[in-house]
Protein backbone atom coordinates (compact mmCIF):
# COMPACT_ATOMS: atom_id res chain seq x y z
CA UNK A 1 0.00 0.00 0.00
CA UNK A 2 1.22 3.61 -1.06
CA UNK A 3 1.27 5.73 1.75
CA UNK A 4 -1.71 8.37 0.06
CA UNK A 5 -3.81 5.54 -0.03
CA UNK A 6 -3.97 5.77 3.76
CA UNK A 7 -7.44 7.36 4.70
CA UNK A 8 -7.81 7.91 8.24
CA UNK A 9 -11.35 8.10 9.89
CA UNK A 10 -13.41 11.67 9.83
CA UNK A 11 -14.42 14.23 12.57
CA UNK A 12 -17.38 13.30 14.70
CA UNK A 13 -20.52 14.66 12.65
CA UNK A 14 -22.25 15.41 15.76
CA UNK A 15 -20.30 18.56 17.60
CA UNK A 16 -22.79 18.73 21.06
CA UNK A 17 -22.28 21.64 23.43
CA UNK A 18 -19.58 21.69 25.92
CA UNK A 19 -20.56 21.12 29.95
CA UNK A 20 -19.34 24.95 30.46
CA UNK A 21 -19.15 28.43 28.60
CA UNK A 22 -16.27 29.43 27.13
CA UNK A 23 -15.10 32.92 27.67
CA UNK A 24 -15.98 35.64 25.26
CA UNK A 25 -13.37 36.22 22.40
CA UNK A 26 -11.59 32.33 22.85
CA UNK A 27 -9.45 31.37 20.51
CA UNK A 28 -9.08 27.79 18.86
CA UNK A 29 -5.19 27.88 17.98
CA UNK A 30 -4.60 25.10 15.93
CA UNK A 31 -6.86 23.21 13.32
CA UNK A 32 -6.77 22.28 9.55
CA UNK A 33 -8.46 22.72 6.19
CA UNK A 34 -8.22 20.20 4.47
CA UNK A 35 -9.72 20.73 0.40
CA UNK A 36 -12.14 19.96 -0.84
CA UNK A 37 -9.45 18.07 -3.04
CA UNK A 38 -11.44 19.17 -6.48
CA UNK A 39 -10.61 22.81 -5.56
CA UNK A 40 -8.02 22.94 -3.29
CA UNK A 41 -5.72 19.38 -4.61
CA UNK A 42 -3.53 17.55 -2.15
CA UNK A 43 -0.11 17.38 -2.69
CA UNK A 44 1.44 14.39 -4.81
CA UNK A 45 4.29 13.65 -2.01
CA UNK A 46 1.58 13.85 0.81
CA UNK A 47 1.99 11.68 3.75
CA UNK A 48 -1.71 10.01 3.79
CA UNK A 49 -5.06 11.37 2.37
CA UNK A 50 -7.42 12.90 4.63
CA UNK A 51 -11.25 13.07 4.06
CA UNK A 52 -12.36 16.44 2.69
CA UNK A 53 -12.38 18.62 6.03
CA UNK A 54 -13.53 22.05 4.15
CA UNK A 55 -13.36 25.72 6.60
CA UNK A 56 -17.15 25.93 6.08
CA UNK A 57 -17.54 22.23 7.80
CA UNK A 58 -14.89 23.52 10.88
CA UNK A 59 -16.98 27.10 11.11
CA UNK A 60 -20.30 24.64 11.90
CA UNK A 61 -18.25 22.98 14.54
CA UNK A 62 -16.72 26.29 16.50
CA UNK A 63 -20.30 27.64 16.37
CA UNK A 64 -21.46 24.61 18.73
CA UNK A 65 -18.58 24.89 20.85
CA UNK A 66 -18.58 28.71 20.96
CA UNK A 67 -15.38 30.15 19.71
CA UNK A 68 -14.65 33.10 18.04
CA UNK A 69 -11.47 33.44 16.84
CA UNK A 70 -8.47 31.27 15.85
CA UNK A 71 -5.60 29.96 13.95
CA UNK A 72 -6.11 27.94 10.77
CA UNK A 73 -2.32 25.47 10.48
CA UNK A 74 -1.21 24.55 7.13
CA UNK A 75 -0.87 21.01 6.96
CA UNK A 76 1.76 19.19 4.89
CA UNK A 77 -1.27 17.61 2.85
CA UNK A 78 -1.46 20.37 1.15
CA UNK A 79 2.88 21.25 0.20
CA UNK A 80 4.80 23.77 1.35
CA UNK A 81 4.01 25.74 -2.00
CA UNK A 82 0.16 26.02 -2.08
CA UNK A 83 -1.02 28.22 0.37
CA UNK A 84 -4.87 28.76 -1.05
CA UNK A 85 -6.53 26.63 1.23
CA UNK A 86 -5.44 28.62 4.15
CA UNK A 87 -5.71 32.11 2.58
CA UNK A 88 -9.29 31.02 1.53
CA UNK A 89 -10.28 30.13 4.99
CA UNK A 90 -9.00 33.13 6.57
CA UNK A 91 -10.81 35.19 3.51
CA UNK A 92 -13.90 33.29 4.33
CA UNK A 93 -13.76 34.20 8.48
CA UNK A 94 -14.80 37.45 8.28
CA UNK A 95 -11.95 38.59 10.11
CA UNK A 96 -11.65 36.04 12.90
CA UNK A 97 -9.01 33.97 11.78
CA UNK A 98 -5.40 34.30 11.37
CA UNK A 99 -3.06 31.49 9.62
CA UNK A 100 0.65 29.40 10.57
CA UNK A 101 1.85 28.52 6.49
CA UNK A 102 4.26 25.68 6.49
CA UNK A 103 7.92 27.06 6.57
CA UNK A 104 9.50 27.52 3.25
CA UNK A 105 12.76 29.12 2.32
CA UNK A 106 12.36 30.05 -0.87
CA UNK A 107 9.80 32.66 0.23
CA UNK A 108 11.08 36.65 -0.38
CA UNK A 109 10.60 39.56 1.60
CA UNK A 110 7.61 40.77 -0.68
CA UNK A 111 6.16 37.20 -0.69
CA UNK A 112 6.19 37.16 2.96
CA UNK A 113 4.55 40.83 3.60
CA UNK A 114 1.69 39.74 1.19
CA UNK A 115 0.84 36.77 2.95
CA UNK A 116 1.29 38.98 6.16
CA UNK A 117 -1.50 41.60 4.60
CA UNK A 118 -3.99 38.05 3.86
CA UNK A 119 -3.84 37.17 7.56
CA UNK A 120 -0.69 34.74 8.31
CA UNK A 121 1.43 35.53 11.43
CA UNK A 122 3.98 32.48 11.28
CA UNK A 123 5.42 29.58 9.56
CA UNK A 124 5.38 25.75 10.96
CA UNK A 125 8.62 23.97 11.20
CA UNK A 126 8.41 19.52 11.48
CA UNK A 127 11.48 18.40 12.60
CA UNK A 128 9.36 14.66 13.39
CA UNK A 129 11.75 12.36 11.90
CA UNK A 130 9.00 9.95 11.71
CA UNK A 131 6.69 12.69 9.87
CA UNK A 132 9.69 12.98 6.67
CA UNK A 133 10.97 16.06 9.48
CA UNK A 134 14.77 16.89 10.75
CA UNK A 135 16.46 19.58 12.40
CA UNK A 136 18.62 21.72 9.88
CA UNK A 137 20.34 24.51 11.25
CA UNK A 138 20.65 26.27 7.88
CA UNK A 139 17.41 25.80 7.22
CA UNK A 140 16.20 27.54 10.78
CA UNK A 141 18.29 30.57 10.33
CA UNK A 142 16.65 31.14 7.13
CA UNK A 143 13.12 30.45 7.98
CA UNK A 144 14.07 32.67 11.39
CA UNK A 145 15.13 35.61 9.05
CA UNK A 146 11.84 35.41 7.05
CA UNK A 147 9.80 35.45 10.53
CA UNK A 148 11.87 38.65 11.67
CA UNK A 149 10.59 40.37 8.42
CA UNK A 150 7.21 40.70 10.16
CA UNK A 151 7.71 40.09 13.81
CA UNK A 152 6.01 36.61 12.68
CA UNK A 153 6.44 33.49 15.06
CA UNK A 154 7.45 30.26 14.06
CA UNK A 155 6.08 26.88 15.62
CA UNK A 156 8.36 23.65 15.90
CA UNK A 157 6.69 20.84 15.53
CA UNK A 158 8.42 18.33 18.06
CA UNK A 159 8.28 15.11 19.74
CA UNK A 160 10.75 14.11 22.69
CA UNK A 161 14.08 13.12 19.97
CA UNK A 162 13.82 16.63 17.94
CA UNK A 163 13.35 18.42 21.36
CA UNK A 164 16.29 17.38 22.90
CA UNK A 165 17.98 17.84 19.46
CA UNK A 166 17.10 21.05 19.91
CA UNK A 167 16.87 22.04 23.23
CA UNK A 168 20.09 24.00 23.23
CA UNK A 169 19.11 25.97 19.93
CA UNK A 170 15.51 27.28 21.09
CA UNK A 171 16.87 29.15 23.51
CA UNK A 172 18.36 31.50 21.23
CA UNK A 173 16.06 31.65 18.97
CA UNK A 174 14.95 35.50 18.11
CA UNK A 175 11.58 35.50 17.40
CA UNK A 176 8.32 34.24 18.98
CA UNK A 177 8.57 30.07 19.08
CA UNK A 178 5.99 27.47 19.74
CA UNK A 179 6.18 24.54 20.67
CA UNK A 180 3.20 22.27 19.36
CA UNK A 181 1.56 19.73 21.28
CA UNK A 182 2.86 18.69 23.88
CA UNK A 183 5.80 17.53 21.91
CA UNK A 184 4.17 14.16 21.59
CA UNK A 185 4.86 13.30 25.12
CA UNK A 186 4.25 9.34 26.14
CA UNK A 187 2.04 9.99 29.23
CA UNK A 188 2.45 6.92 30.90
CA UNK A 189 5.97 8.20 32.35
CA UNK A 190 4.56 10.97 33.77
CA UNK A 191 5.82 14.38 34.31
CA UNK A 192 9.12 12.94 35.59
CA UNK A 193 10.60 12.32 32.21
CA UNK A 194 13.48 13.76 30.68
CA UNK A 195 11.46 15.32 28.18
CA UNK A 196 9.26 16.98 30.53
CA UNK A 197 11.86 18.02 32.49
CA UNK A 198 14.17 19.72 29.59
CA UNK A 199 10.62 21.22 28.78
CA UNK A 200 10.37 22.71 32.09
CA UNK A 201 13.82 24.74 31.55
CA UNK A 202 12.76 25.96 27.67
CA UNK A 203 9.31 27.31 29.02
CA UNK A 204 11.24 29.36 31.06
CA UNK A 205 12.73 31.54 28.00
CA UNK A 206 10.42 34.53 27.51
CA UNK A 207 10.21 34.39 23.73
CA UNK A 208 8.70 30.48 24.21
CA UNK A 209 5.12 29.74 24.02
CA UNK A 210 3.13 26.52 24.77
CA UNK A 211 0.56 24.53 22.38
CA UNK A 212 -1.47 22.50 24.11
CA UNK A 213 -2.98 20.55 21.49
CA UNK A 214 -3.78 17.20 20.37
CA UNK A 215 -3.94 15.35 24.21
CA UNK A 216 -6.48 13.19 23.04
CA UNK A 217 -3.79 11.67 20.69
CA UNK A 218 -1.94 10.72 23.64
CA UNK A 219 -4.66 8.28 24.57
CA UNK A 220 -4.16 7.46 20.98
CA UNK A 221 -0.88 6.00 21.61
CA UNK A 222 -1.85 4.17 24.66
CA UNK A 223 -2.05 6.30 27.65
CA UNK A 224 -5.75 6.64 29.82
CA UNK A 225 -7.02 9.35 30.59
CA UNK A 226 -6.65 9.60 34.48
CA UNK A 227 -2.31 9.24 33.09
CA UNK A 228 -2.88 12.62 30.05
CA UNK A 229 -4.30 14.56 33.17
CA UNK A 230 -2.14 15.33 35.41
CA UNK A 231 0.88 15.59 32.50
CA UNK A 232 -1.48 17.83 30.65
CA UNK A 233 -2.25 19.80 33.69
CA UNK A 234 1.58 20.57 34.28
CA UNK A 235 2.14 21.52 30.74
CA UNK A 236 -0.35 24.15 31.02
CA UNK A 237 0.96 25.14 34.29
CA UNK A 238 4.73 25.85 33.15
CA UNK A 239 4.15 28.86 31.67
CA UNK A 240 0.38 30.35 31.78
CA UNK A 241 1.26 33.68 30.07
CA UNK A 242 2.30 32.12 27.22
CA UNK A 243 0.02 28.82 26.91
CA UNK A 244 -2.64 28.56 23.95
CA UNK A 245 -4.74 25.79 22.91
CA UNK A 246 -5.95 24.46 20.16
CA UNK A 247 -8.22 21.54 18.90
CA UNK A 248 -6.04 20.11 16.16
CA UNK A 249 -9.63 19.70 14.23
CA UNK A 250 -9.63 17.60 12.42
CA UNK A 251 -8.05 15.09 14.24
CA UNK A 252 -6.54 13.47 11.65
CA UNK A 253 -5.04 9.92 12.59
CA UNK A 254 -7.76 7.81 13.83
CA UNK A 255 -6.76 4.65 11.88
CA UNK A 256 -9.44 2.51 13.96
CA UNK A 257 -13.08 2.61 14.58
CA UNK A 258 -14.00 4.29 18.42
CA UNK A 259 -11.22 6.65 19.06
CA UNK A 260 -12.28 9.74 17.06
CA UNK A 261 -13.24 12.60 20.14
CA UNK A 262 -16.27 14.70 19.70
CA UNK A 263 -14.80 17.80 20.37
CA UNK A 264 -16.66 19.51 22.91
CA UNK A 265 -14.75 16.67 25.23
CA UNK A 266 -11.51 18.08 24.03
CA UNK A 267 -13.30 21.70 25.44
CA UNK A 268 -15.16 19.96 28.61
CA UNK A 269 -11.51 18.45 29.83
CA UNK A 270 -9.88 21.99 29.94
CA UNK A 271 -12.09 21.94 33.29
CA UNK A 272 -9.17 19.03 34.52
CA UNK A 273 -6.19 20.36 32.73
CA UNK A 274 -6.64 24.13 33.62
CA UNK A 275 -8.65 24.11 36.39
CA UNK A 276 -8.33 27.70 37.42
CA UNK A 277 -10.94 30.01 36.02
CA UNK A 278 -8.52 33.13 34.90
CA UNK A 279 -5.49 30.65 33.52
CA UNK A 280 -8.47 29.09 31.01
CA UNK A 281 -9.28 32.75 30.52
CA UNK A 282 -5.62 33.61 29.74
CA UNK A 283 -5.05 30.52 27.27
CA UNK A 284 -8.34 31.06 25.03
CA UNK A 285 -8.12 34.83 25.07
CA UNK A 286 -5.42 37.37 26.21
CA UNK A 287 -2.57 35.05 25.12
CA UNK A 288 -4.00 34.24 21.64
CA UNK A 289 -4.78 37.75 21.14
CA UNK A 290 -1.27 38.73 21.93
CA UNK A 291 0.61 35.92 19.98
CA UNK A 292 -1.95 36.42 16.57
CA UNK A 293 -3.89 39.50 16.56
CA UNK A 294 -1.38 42.39 15.33
CA UNK A 295 -1.08 44.20 12.13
Amino acid sequence: MKKQDRVPYPPSPNTRKPKFTIPPGSWDCHFHAYGPPHIFPYADDRPWTPCAAPIEHYFGVVGVLGFERGVVVQSSIMGNQDTRVTLDAIEKSDGRLKGMVRSNPDYEPGEIKRLHKAGIRGMRINMVKSLDGKFDPTYLNRIISLAQIKNWSIALHLDPEALFEVADVIPKIPVPTVIENHVKLDARKGVDQPAFRTLMDIAKEPHVWLKAASAYKMIWRGAAYEQVVPVARAFAALAPDRTIWGSDWPHSGAYRPGIMPNDADLVDWLLDFVPNEEARRKMLVDNPKRLYDFD
